[in-house]
């Protein structure tokens, strides 16, 4: 699988309600060691358990949005992604968030690091 495709895969499963489905999803995407942060984690997520459940609170508190990378570029085996979060806000209007990640992969393609921050710009 390609990074994109994994990363693509990976953001996809912010969209599933059951969490067996999620993990179902993530176990081929996911290194056997890996680290998940973004700016809601507390502390990294290290475990596939805790990464299942830290994507099933998102999905539950946003069971109508989508999530899907809006683009992408590499650099030396890093990639940089803009994911997309979308869905409805107040009076049913789409309300749109965007995140910047990087990820680094193993050599069977699997994420082992992925780093979220807030927006599209550098603060």
């Amino acid at each position: 699988m390609s990074e994109q495709a994994t990363l693509d895969a990976f953001f996809a499963t912010w969209s599933i309600a059951s969490a067996e489905a999620r993990q179902s999803d993530l176990v081929p995407l996911m290194a056997d060691a890996f680290v998940y942060a973004d700016p809601q984690t507390t502390a990294p997520v290290t475990t596939l358990d805790q990464l299942v459940t830290y994507i099933g609170a998102f999905s539950a508190n946003a069971p109508d949005w989508n999530v899907a990378v809006a683009a992408h570029d590499a650099v030396a085996g890093h990639v940089r992604a803009l994911v997309r979060f979308a869905g409805p806000g107040p009076s049913d209007a789409t309300v749109e968030q965007f995140g910047t990640y990087f990820a680094e992969f193993d050599e069977a393609g699997r994420i082992t690091r992925l780093v979220g921050f807030v927006g599209k710009e550098i603060a």
